[in-house]
């Protein structure tokens, strides 16, 4: 506990192996204080508190031992500072954002600053500026994002900006889009995480971007996600549907072929078919894959399902998740789930860098005959019991009420006739 008091907002950053750290100081009013190890002690980097007035979403960087923070400043607009060596100086104009700018991400490319952020001035949505050795300008369009962005994150990769964020559009699932020197444009798929992703956090890894984020689809753990470059695509084999296979990077997709289900699965059909792959990994990996299916079948239709060839069974495949999303405008089910080579869901259940593993969405088999592939919707809990049981125990007893009333009705029928001879 080096600080003079409590803090919030923490961000680090390393000048060779000498750590930074950044953060609003309770003890300096809630101003920005930054402090760096020496080899003994913590020490204060110019002087404590040294913001104008409180700050909020602090972001740090550094351009070589030039530290540079970024902030919301006590008018709720950006402002970035430096150390010149004496003293913390204004980097252009204080508060030069259109808006509120909260969420800061500051990174340089080289020696120029840029911050990302969400820009009440636009709506929310994700703004870039960098500054030009003048002013602070835009980096493409303000508001570039086409929906509100949330826990904005930028990195670079070969002078290229990037920015990671929630996206208000895709359910708060996670979004990225990079700047092409002429527009921002979404890198991979919007919304590509499973549920809602908070706290999202980018970076690059041998050209490759990598988003860790607070997952909803995991009771907020963490989850880190890289771009799937490997892709693959096959029309059902009957149902014609396109289904398209991913897997992440490191991974090759060798095979990718969909099947009519020969071997029945008891109380379950295949109406999507089922997808036979394979692909090579890293040995002994665990790998999480991704099968996209264009349908309108919603996931609590479905059930993934996976077929053992061996021992011709099929079986639940556990940890699986299924959403809703959309290809090419039309809707679609995702299902996620990590396969291991050697594991359970492994077919060879070999550890040899290769995964096999012929899975299916399955619906509940119709139990009115006709078409196998047909299925009958599943009927929403209502809390009194099975819907179709109960509408055949009214049927019944309907039809024993008239029974017994047209019994009765020709008793009496028969008792006036007699009584008029």
């Amino acid at each position: 506990g080096f600080s003079a008091g409590g803090v919030n907002d923490t961000t680090i950053a390393f000048d060779g192996n000498t750590p930074y750290v950044a953060y609003m100081d309770y003890a300096s009013g809630n101003k920005v204080t930054v402090m760096k190890f020496d080899g003994n002690s913590w020490q204060n980097v110019g002087s404590a508190g040294f913001s104008a007035g409180q700050s909020n979403y602090i972001s740090l960087a550094l351009d070589g031992d030039t530290p540079y923070v970024a902030y919301m400043d006590y008018g709720d607009k950006a402002t970035v500072m430096k150390f010149d060596g004496t003293s913390w100086v204004n980097v252009g104009s204080a508060g030069f954002s259109a808006g509120q700018a909260a969420f800061i991400s500051l990174k340089l490319d080289g020696d120029t600053p840029y911050v990302a952020y969400s820009d009440s001035g636009n709506g929310y949505k994700a703004t870039v500026m960098k500054f030009d050795g003048t002013s602070w300008v835009n980096v493409g369009s303000a508001g570039f994002s086409p929906n509100t962005a949330n826990y904005t994150s930028m990195a670079f990769n070969d002078n290229t900006p990037y920015v990671a964020y929630s996206d208000a559009g895709s359910n708060y699932k996670a979004t990225v889009m990079k700047f092409d020197g002429t527009s921002w444009q979404t890198v991979g798929s919007a919304g590509f995480s499973v549920d809602i992703a908070g706290y999202t956090a980018l970076t690059f890894n041998n050209g490759t971007p990598y988003v860790a984020y607070q997952d909803g689809a995991s009771s907020g753990k963490a989850t880190v996600m890289g771009l799937y470059t490997n892709q693959k695509t096959a029309l059902g084999a009957t149902s014609t549907s396109p289904v398209t296979l991913s897997t992440p990077i490191g991974t090759n997709i060798t095979n990718l072929t969909t099947t009519a289900s020969s071997t029945k699965d008891a109380g379950y059909t295949y109406p999507l078919d089922l997808v036979d792959f394979s692909a090579t990994v890293p040995g002994g990996s665990t790998n999480q894959v991704t099968l996209t299916f264009q349908t309108d079948l919603k996931p609590s239709d479905v059930t993934a399902r996976k077929y053992n060839s061996t021992t011709k069974k099929y079986a639940d495949i556990p940890g699986a998740t299924i959403t809703e999303t959309t290809v090419n405008s039309k809707h679609a089910l995702q299902l996620a789930y990590d396969i291991t080579d050697g594991g359970a869901l492994d077919q060879d259940g070999i550890v040899n860098s290769v995964i096999v593993d012929p899975v299916g969405l399955a619906t509940v088999a119709s139990t009115n005959g006709g078409n196998p592939n047909q299925t009958t919707p599943k009927t929403p809990d209502t809390g009194y019991g099975a819907p179709q049981q109960s509408n055949l125990v009214v049927t019944v007893l309907v039809i024993g009420a008239i029974s017994v009333i047209g019994a009765g009705l020709a008793l009496i029928f028969k008792s006036k006739h007699n009584l008029s001879k």
